[in-house]
């Protein structure tokens, strides 16, 4: 009977692990977002970048290079109206660290690209 429990258990975990890759698949692909080319560029120690955007880092630029975001289209000036727009969706406290280095989320980047 244990046997039989620890089966199903194994079971269970494969296959809710299976169904939240497919549902990840499906909320980030109508993106235009490939997860197949994010994961190794988050993975990777040493980023590289095609880019030099004034306001992002190697890391930045790299992560939305591989989320098929071209970074010479990103503006180089931030308006008023544009920072007030991710204030209002991210906050002002996350704003501050993105504006000080830290890496946005894909899940971010999708929120605020309707400001930019």
């Amino acid at each position: 009977m244990n046997f039989l429990k620890t089966l199903f258990t194994i079971i269970g975990i494969i296959l809710g692990v299976i169904i939240i890759i497919i549902g990840l698949f499906l909320i980030i692909k109508p993106y235009g977002i490939d997860l197949m080319k994010v994961i190794p560029v988050v993975l990777e120690k040493e980023k590289q970048s095609s880019y030099d955007h004034p306001y992002l880092n190697v890391e930045q630029e790299a992560i939305l290079e591989s989320a098929g975001i071209n970074l010479e289209e990103i503006p180089t000036e931030i308006t008023l109206e544009q920072k007030e727009c991710a204030i209002s969706i991210l906050g002002e406290k996350r704003i501050e660290e993105i504006a000080n280095g830290s890496t946005p989320t894909i899940m971010e980047i999708l929120k605020i690209k309707e400001c930019l």
